[in-house]
């Protein structure tokens, strides 16, 4: 059994000719710019994580801002109790 039993030497050649060594950097290049974009561009990877920093600061100032409504809910309704309404009358 010979050592390229399935390529012929002039399909060998065919792959390895100068317009398809072209085409292989062309597309490794194409390849390129767009890994980088997915990973560095407006719709990214780097953006996708930066956001979801900033929704967890955000649920953050939710939980706080909550708890701050509800300790002025009390304190509102710990006053109205305590002063009547001067309009009720």
């Amino acid at each position: 059994m010979k050592k390229n039993d399935f390529m012929e030497d002039g399909e060998r050649k065919f792959i390895f000719t100068l317009p398809y060594k072209l085409l292989a950097v062309v597309l490794v290049i194409a390849f390129a710019f767009y890994l980088g974009s997915v990973l560095f561009g407006t719709r990214s990877v780097t953006e996708l994580l930066k956001l979801s920093k900033q929704e967890k600061s955000l649920k953050k100032e939710i939980i706080k801002s909550k708890k701050e409504n509800e300790k002025l809910q009390k304190k509102l309704f710990e006053y109205e109790v305590l002063v009547p309404d001067e309009n009720s009358d």
